[in-house]
């Protein structure tokens, strides 16, 4: 029975491994600092923020429009308090999502390392079972062997009393 073949290489070191290239070379690698900073604006480009946004901007406006306040300061002021009041919650929304996702993702990592640790405990204990059958084996060969000598020994001396 021959092992599997593992591959030697892992997927945080080829990354590294990437990294270094890179800077060597004078290349952008495939994850740059400015990826992770617009990262997060993503957010607002989706359909549920640009339609609550829009509503809750229309709904302020039409308060004070019929309050006579359409060219106020305070119709100014409601609509900052409210975009920065909504960009809060979708940012705080968006990343309960992201961080869900992260969840998930370490989660399957977590039970990827457990089937791992199982299979190579399975077959640490297969290695070890086919070393003692062949080490049993060898041991009843030996017995036999010195069990057979002992007879002929004892036949021997037995015939030549």
């Amino acid at each position: 029975m021959r092992p599997p073949r593992i591959p030697a290489t892992e997927p945080l070191r080829l990354e590294c491994e990437h990294f270094v290239q890179c800077v060597r070379e004078r290349r952008v690698p495939r994850s740059d600092g400015a990826g992770g900073m617009t990262a997060g604006s993503d957010f607002t480009g989706t359909p549920g923020y640009q339609f609550r946004f829009g509503e809750g901007l229309r709904g302020v406006n039409n308060s004070a429009s019929a309050a006579g306040l359409i060219d106020s300061g305070s119709r100014l002021r409601a609509l900052t308090d409210y975009g920065q009041g909504q960009a809060a919650n979708e940012w705080g929304d968006y990343r309960g999502t992201i961080q869900s996702l992260a969840g998930v993702g370490q989660t399957a990592v977590g039970q990827q390392v457990a089937a791992d640790q199982s299979s190579a405990n399975s077959l640490a204990n297969l290695y070890s079972q086919q070393g003692a059958n062949a080490a049993s084996t060898q041991i009843g060969q030996a017995n036999a062997i010195t069990g057979g000598l002992n007879n002929a020994l004892i036949g021997y001396a037995y015939l030549n009393r």
